[in-house]
């Protein structure tokens, strides 16, 4: 799929798996959805899905990114609770970025709030050089205060570089790293980095400040 359609795409296999609703599928919250004038019974809300998704450059072996796709599928897959999506990154200039994440955390979809910081900043308002300041600046604090400070120096480098609007976009980063290092202690300067370089990756190769819904039909 394109960069634009990924964390949309991830969150509507999730829904059309379980059967539960999605704005890009029609199908109810009791498991079932109904494709091509057929009522099609699915597993239910209580199932869980695993997605492991690889973002290549066309130009690199196809054999290395599916290797790397059915690692990120095994991360995710491994993952306590699993309900799971892992995404490797793998850059033009070598190296790679592995994020894996729960579906929902706090109640929240995930690729949701990972889209608002992805939208933010793409957004002409929101410089992204407050990723790189963010980055920077995490080695300095003090790892045993580092949870409670968070959110405020992430509201701070998002105004300082973007103004009011970019505070909802530092809260839903905060949100989401908190909640993720929760089950992985010690992991949270390493989530921090990995999810804006990600969002910031996806902004800048994507350039897409809005998330096109996958509708039937759309080519993937």
């Amino acid at each position: 799929v394109s960069v634009d359609d990924l964390l949309p795409c991830l969150a509507a296999l999730r829904a059309a798996f379980r059967g539960t609703p999605d704005p890009a599928l029609e199908q109810s919250d009791r498991g079932f959805a109904r494709l091509r004038g057929r009522l099609h019974r699915l597993m239910g809300g209580c199932a869980t899905a695993s997605f492991g998704a690889a973002i290549a450059h066309f130009s690199q072996p196809l054999g290395f990114v599916l290797r790397e796709l059915r690692a990120a599928e095994k991360d995710a897959k491994h993952t306590p609770n699993k309900d799971a999506f892992s995404l490797r990154l793998l850059k033009r200039s070598g190296g790679a970025t592995r994020l894996t994440l729960r579906f929902l955390q706090g109640g929240r979809s995930t690729p949701a709030a990972l889209a608002q910081i992805r939208d933010a900043l793409a957004s002409p308002e929101l410089s992204r050089r407050a990723a790189y300041h963010i980055q920077s600046q995490l080695p300095l604090l003090p790892p045993s205060r580092l949870a409670a400070m968070l959110p405020a120096v992430l509201r701070y480098q998002f105004q300082r570089q973007g103004g009011m609007r970019a505070a909802a976009a530092a809260a839903a980063l905060s949100e989401l790293a908190l909640g993720a290092a929760a089950e992985r202690p010690g992991a949270l300067p390493d989530l921090v980095r990995d999810i804006l370089t990600v969002a910031e990756f996806l902004a800048r190769e994507g350039r897409a400040p809005r998330a096109p819904q996958l509708r039937e039909g759309t080519p993937a």
